[in-house]
């Protein structure tokens, strides 16, 4: 880190990727396993060039910064799965038409209440997981997408709970 501009210039070098200053953000993945990435972030967000996230499990962090400095500039969130709104969103199925149809408060029949129900209960039976939706819309079978979500039910077993972003101060 003493060196940023050869720091970048290798990171160009081994993404072949060309960093655009103040266009582009650099993700720090399962920062967890890599303490003194983490530390060394405090450095990068104070050069000011790119934004930095960092993704890991907040457990496993906290119990690898022995001896590292820990950058002061993170925020972190929490992550929730989508909605029934947003799982239509993303199935395109037009979710406006459903208010509208509450909002009169008329009966609706039994051909469209049967094809709202199978929607909700797609939703469901597919959870609201942004990688088993997405195993839905590519035609996966349902044995699939549960195995998709038993793959996510183990990472937050295994201490995924938060993700951690470094946001940029002035």
């Amino acid at each position: 880190m003493s060196n940023l501009d050869f720091f970048f210039l290798k990171l160009q070098a081994l993404t072949s990727v060309k960093l655009y200053e103040r266009e582009f953000a650099i993700i720090f993945d399962e920062i967890q396993f890599c303490p003194k990435a983490r530390q060394a972030i405090k450095y990068l967000v104070g050069d000011g060039r790119y934004d930095y996230i960092e993704t890991g499990s907040l457990i496993s962090i906290k119990k690898n910064v022995k001896d590292i400095l820990i950058p002061s500039e993170e925020m972190k969130i929490d992550v929730y799965p989508l909605d029934y709104e947003e799982f239509c969103w993303a199935c395109n199925i037009d979710y406006s038409i459903f208010k509208e149809i509450l909002k009169s408060n008329k009966p609706l029949g039994n051909s469209v209440n049967r094809k709202l129900m199978r929607d909700f209960r797609l939703y469901m039976a597919i959870g609201g997981m942004p990688q088993s939706i997405e195993a839905f819309l590519n035609k996966k079978t349902f044995n699939e997408i549960d195995a998709v979500k038993k793959e996510i039910i183990n990472l937050y077993k295994d201490g995924l709970e938060r993700l951690i972003i470094v946001v940029e101060y002035r």
